[in-house]
């Protein structure tokens, strides 16, 4: 899959198949990196809250790219809400393209729990 081959996220938010990695970004080589990823065509980021500084980095740094997210531990719908209300202000955005639950259990109530 090359980075030309891109997918819709919501009207408006065009971007490729292929994302990069922000769990392991760090302070001195996040600009240069997420400048070089966007150079090359890459248009969404991958973080989450408990990666450390990769959300406030992204922010600082990735302008130019849309970022997915994550968040773990409770699930919560009020949680869901709070979470991604901090990730917001980390990411420095009004939004984030993709929001995700890391690593729920393998019997969460999907349909229950987020409603």
């Amino acid at each position: 899959m090359a980075l030309r081959d891109t997918r819709s996220l919501y009207p408006g938010c065009e971007v490729a198949c292929v994302s990069l990695g922000a769990a392991t970004l760090r302070p001195g080589a996040a600009a240069e990196l997420l400048r070089a990823a966007s150079d090359l065509g890459v248009r969404l980021a991958d973080t989450a809250d408990s990666y450390g500084a990769s959300e406030a980095l992204l922010g600082a740094h990735g302008q130019s790219l849309h970022v997915a997210s994550k968040f773990g531990g409770d699930f919560s719908a009020s949680r869901c809400t709070a979470a991604a209300a901090e990730a917001v202000a980390r990411l420095r955005r009004r939004r984030i393209a993709l929001y995700q639950l890391h690593s729920p259990p393998d019997d969460f109530a999907y349909d229950v729990a987020l409603v």
